[in-house]
């Protein structure tokens, strides 16, 4: 069963658990009209498609009412243009599609998870009441975070006007503001580093333009919200492609300031090779061109050249376990081959087209006290970590929950964590109580069913403990039914 199919069986199954539940005390007609009525209602209510268009539809008057909900607690001297200003900050954000799906999301989630606490016709009714309630909560909600954001760095008190006045966005990105404010100087470091992984700096015409391209919408936030602590009122270009396993977003945002501060801390944020030495030349001293032996498609292995992209000038102002969580949440790999004899190789990975920049983070888990395989002099553009580190990667760094694995041929969709904490059993078990992969039949199957009812479970707030007790046992009886 795909994961869409999946996932729509088990809120069906929810919803109709909910109205046997509301309807349990009445009987005969009425007990089916009630039954009925509740599951039509309910259908209406979390359809996905209809939480959508309310977010879309959203008029000025209901941001209007939820700035000015929020401006009534501030004590400043003009509250009618930080209004009007906050007003145009919604226009825009109204008008972003990531912010759409990611209020449909989040209201869909708060409605499903409410059903648990229906169980009366009269709590059916205060649920409806408190749907209709959720967009003027949700929307009140966002305009506070936003403007806790354009407050954080400023004293009300010395400059009350600072939103309305027109600003250069020169006024942050500039050295003098970054010399004195150690979280941008982090949060400046940690953008580098998402553009080093699965995004780019380059110039389009007369100015530059950031690009970071993925698969998941959690990690495209992420890096959204950087980017708002220095462009506030950026215009994002957004777009989303097909892709053979889904959908891939990409953003887009022009800066030529945020481009030169960004260039400070790495020359570079090229990762793929050259074709050739004077392509790199153009662009950069002869020294500074890095020369490495990768694997090439039509020629096998072949001498190559780098641009100077770095994450050493990261590594001096951000935690090193941070910058490698973005870097295995964008670029790292959690999964397992079944050869034709039926063993199994299980792999963490990291995929790093640029030699220098893999060794670089090769180094930074070995500080950590995490060993991988050497880089190789032929490159073939990817890294292991030792299975006998599984454990110390997933306390010290992990991944990102929700951040799902999206390469190879099993797991697809499952979240990277919870596959790590299952591969981490398996190992276990492998060495403490003998367990066989092989022996188990129909291995893919029941490794994509044990990683599904982990995941449920984790998501129910059930102790992973718990959990991960219970596969044992399971995957125990697995083997034992085949040896037997």
């Amino acid at each position: 069963m795909s994961k869409v199919k999946w996932e729509t069986e088990l809120k069906r199954e929810q919803i109709e658990k909910t109205c046997i539940r509301i309807t349990r005390n009445l009987v005969g007609e009425e007990k089916k009209r009630e039954y009925d009525a509740c599951i039509n209602k309910l259908n209406s209510i979390l359809d996905k498609n209809r939480i959508n268009e309310e977010f879309e539809n959203l008029k000025q008057e209901d941001y209007e009412t939820s700035c000015l909900s929020i401006i009534d607690q501030l004590n400043v001297k003009n509250p009618n243009k930080l209004k009007n200003n906050c007003i145009n900050k919604f226009k825009i954000q109204i008008s972003d599609p990531i912010w759409i799906e990611k209020m449909t999301e989040y209201k869909k989630t708060f409605l499903f998870n409410e059903l648990n606490e229906l169980n009366t016709m009269v709590d059916l009714e205060k649920y409806e009441h408190q749907n209709k309630l959720f967009m003027k909560q949700i929307l009140a909600s966002d305009v506070k975070k936003n403007l806790q954001i354009y407050f954080k760095d400023i004293k009300l008190k010395d400059d009350p006007d600072f939103l309305t006045r027109k600003k250069s966005i020169s006024y942050k990105l500039n050295k003098e503001y970054l010399s004195e404010n150690i979280e941008k100087q982090e949060k400046l470091r940690l953008l580098a580093t998402y553009l080093l992984t699965d995004g780019s700096l380059y110039k389009d015409g007369n100015n530059y333009k950031l690009d970071f391209t993925n698969k998941s919408i959690i990690l495209i936030e992420k890096f959204m919200d950087i980017l708002k602590e220095f462009i506030p009122n950026a215009h994002f270009n957004f777009t989303k492609h097909k892709v053979p396993t889904g959908i891939s977003y990409q953003v887009k945002v022009p800066s030529n300031e945020l481009a030169e501060l960004l260039f400070e801390i790495s020359p570079s944020y090229k990762t793929k090779p050259y074709k050739n030495l004077s392509e790199c030349e153009n662009e950069y001293k002869k020294e500074l061109c890095v020369k490495w032996k990768v694997k090439d498609k039509q020629m096998g292995y072949k001498e190559k050249y780098f641009a100077p992209a770095t994450y050493r000038n990261i590594m001096d102002k951000v935690s090193v376990t941070d910058i490698l969580r973005i870097i295995f949440d964008n670029e790292g790999s959690v999964g397992l081959s079944i050869r034709k004899d039926g063993r199994t190789d299980k792999k963490l990975s990291v995929t790093c087209l640029h030699p220098g920049l893999a060794e670089e983070i090769r180094q930074m888990l070995i500080a950590v006290g995490i060993h991988t395989n050497p880089i190789p002099e032929n490159y073939k553009g990817d890294f292991e970590i030792l299975s006998e580190y599984y454990e110390t990667f997933r306390d010290k760094i992990g991944f990102t929950r929700g951040v799902t694995k999206e390469k190879g041929k099993y797991l697809i969709g499952k979240n990277k964590s919870d596959i790590l904490d299952i591969f981490i059993l398996i190992s276990c078990m492998q060495k403490d109580k003998g367990l066989i992969l092989k022996n188990i039949p129909n291995l893919e199957k029941k490794l994509e069913s044990i990683v599904t009812e982990y995941e449920e479970g984790v998501n129910q707030g059930i102790s992973k403990n718990l959990l991960l007790k219970k596969i044992s046992e399971k995957l125990t009886i697995f083997q034992d039914n085949r040896n037997k």
